[in-house]
């Protein structure tokens, strides 16, 4: 039977403050904490600061800054792991009930390191933390998580072997923190092997990728296909064209199970080009793609993503004339392996850009971030949108509060089309504070966010259905020395001045985010006058499996959020009817469990 569902409804607003806040959240040096037992610290204090206008060197728009929300840190979690030795987080990943959970690295001896993660609840509540110490008891250290819909958890890395140099070691836990298995990759001349990425697909499989040693070159991409039991299926080594070091940093699935990898390969001029590769779901090369930048130099890929109808983006940091400076470079393929554009971001200081991260929508926008000189010599965050077709919309460039170097690492969209970002904002020499900043799908930004204790870097962030913000990395604290630091940060929109909607011209509806998904998903409609609405859902069979309905809606903008708990896998068709006017509009999303 079906049945009738709250309507989620977010109406967009262009809102204006007179000066820009500056959240600042402090951290254990700074202010009074409430410790659990669980080594959750939260703070007590928080100070708002007036701050002159943060936002410049945009192009391509004038965006002047606005504030639409309101952030609240909700806690703050330290991990202090054995004899106050320093800890790292690098990654991080949030599930469907909104647990969390964080990997990385955490020393034991003032030398050697192990795998440490773990998994927090909504409340902050430390529920475990697992080390891995490898098999040659010395430097372990995980790069990157994963969590299926069950709440079993990936990690991977490397782990130094007791015969061997660094293998890759990866690793899963059930959701109560039971190791089920580990899985080790050595080279065949017991070299260095270091796994950069991981992914999971809805079978339970785990694909990994990094760099791994081999006696015909320095290093070469090795991606491994584990099965739900931890047994290897594939091992699928590439030596680029140079015979050369190549390292993967990257990897991605689409819906039929191909997989997709990027980083870099020496080429055959002895400089370093983006690689990227596309295997079918058997391991066999679809295709192999180079990119050598106008400048010839070295071209590294950092991230990856693939969109619905098996596009490939890629960015990392490209080479662009004599003056040997870094530019970003963004690059789109369809899914045989064609260009499809090629996008260069060059800063106004014409100096290093690195581009970190990279999102795409379900309209085929593309988001990237990370670090571009600017005209003073300094890096700022600089994160930018295309469109489909590679054309830029916005770019947004933040400047920390004392004007020094700031560097974005990651980048996560939310269901409402909302971009953030994070990483670190330096205000000492040696000295930086975690900044997470919001900006809406126009580039303005929103809210910004520092967490300031003595030397806090961000490295990774996620952002769950409800728009909660989460980020990870590692503080230096004045009482336990560098530890994981967690934060969740809620929002609430505020109304401060609001500015008449346009009302839409005619019916739309749009394709939902994220697609595929796993459990719940955005629909987005407008309507150009009041409306009875019917939103209605059916299987690959034309069965009616659910629908919603709702009554003398405004005109305007809409949002609603489709739960998919009792659903299997597979494809589904929902169906936007507006009763009085006759219009109807049908589109496909794809359900992963």
């Amino acid at each position: 039977m079906m049945k009738a569902r709250t309507m989620i409804q977010l109406i967009s607003a262009v809102v204006l403050v007179a000066q820009p806040i500056l959240i600042i959240f402090c951290g254990q040096a700074n202010a009074q904490h409430f410790r659990g037992d669980n080594k959750a610290d939260v703070s007590m204090e928080l100070k708002t600061f007036q701050t002159a206008n943060l936002f410049k060197d945009l192009s391509n728009m004038d965006i002047s800054r606005s504030m639409t929300d309101t952030v609240s840190e909700a806690w703050q979690a330290r991990y202090n792991g054995l004899f106050n030795q320093p800890d790292i987080a690098n990654a991080i990943a949030v599930d469907a009930a909104g647990n969390v959970y964080v990997t990385g690295a955490s020393q034991i001896d003032g030398a050697s390191y192990d795998y440490i993660t773990i998994k927090y609840n909504t409340l902050g509540v430390e529920q475990w933390a697992e080390r891995y110490n490898g098999q040659g008891n010395s430097e372990d250290e995980a790069n990157a998580i994963a969590v299926d819909e069950a709440g079993n958890v990936y990690v991977t890395g490397y782990s130094i072997g007791s015969d061997t140099y660094r293998d890759y070691a990866t690793i899963k836990y059930n959701t109560a923190g039971v190791e089920q298995w580990t899985a080790l990759y050595n080279s065949p001349d017991s070299g260095q092997d270091i796994a950069n990425a991981i992914a999971v697909d809805e079978a339970g499989n785990v694909y990994v990728t990094g760099r791994s040693d081999s006696s015909g070159s320095w290093s070469d991409y090795v991606t491994i296909k584990y099965d739900s039991l931890g047994v290897e299926r594939l091992a699928l080594r590439y030596n680029g064209p140079g015979n050369g070091e190549d390292e993967a940093n990257a990897i991605a699935l689409d819906a039929a199970g191909n997989i997709y990898v990027t980083g870099y390969t020496r080429s055959v001029s002895s400089v370093f080009d983006y690689t990227t590769i596309k295997y079918n779901p058997e391991g066999v090369v679809r295709w192999v793609r180079h990119y050598d930048g106008p400048g010839s130099g070295v071209d590294r890929a950092y991230d990856l993503v693939t969109d619905i109808a098996g596009n490939v983006y890629v960015t990392g940091k490209s080479y662009g004339g004599s003056d040997s400076s870094a530019d970003y470079a963004t690059i789109k393929y369809d899914s045989i392996g064609a260009g499809m554009w090629t996008a260069r971001y060059n800063g106004p200081g014409d100096g290093l850009d690195e581009a970190w991260a990279i999102a795409v929508d379900t309209d085929g926008n593309t988001y990237v971030t990370g670090n571009s000189e600017g005209s003073e010599g300094n890096c700022d965050y600089t994160t930018i949108k295309y469109n489909s077709s590679g054309i830029r919309q916005w770019v947004a460039r933040y400047d920390g509060p004392v004007h020094n170097n700031d560097f974005a690492r990651a980048l996560a969209l939310d269901l409402a089309g909302n971009v953030y970002v994070t990483g670190f904002s330096y205000y000492g020499d040696n000295s930086s504070n975690y900044a997470t900043l919001k900006y809406d799908s126009s580039g303005l930004e929103q809210w910004a966010a520092l967490y300031a204790d003595m030397d806090d870097e961000a490295n990774d962030i996620a952002v769950d259905a409800d728009g909660n913000v989460y980020v990870t990395g590692h503080s230096l604290g004045s009482v336990y020395g560098r530890d994981c630091i967690t934060i969740k940060y809620t929002q609430v929109p505020v109304s401060i001045r609001r500015m008449k909607e346009k009302t839409p011209a005619v019916f739309s509806l749009k394709q939902n985010f994220p697609n595929p998904f796993n459990s719940a998903t955005s629909i987005e409609f407008y309507l150009p006058g009041m409306s009875d609405v019917e939103v209605s859902f059916y299987n690959s069979a034309g069965q009616a499996v659910d629908n919603i309905l709702m009554n003398n809606m405004n005109p305007g903008k809409h949002i609603i959020k489709w739960d998919t708990n009792q659903m299997a896998s597979g494809v589904y068709f929902y169906k936007l009817k507006a009763k009085a006017s006759g219009y109807m509009e049908t589109k496909k999303c794809l359900l992963i469990k």
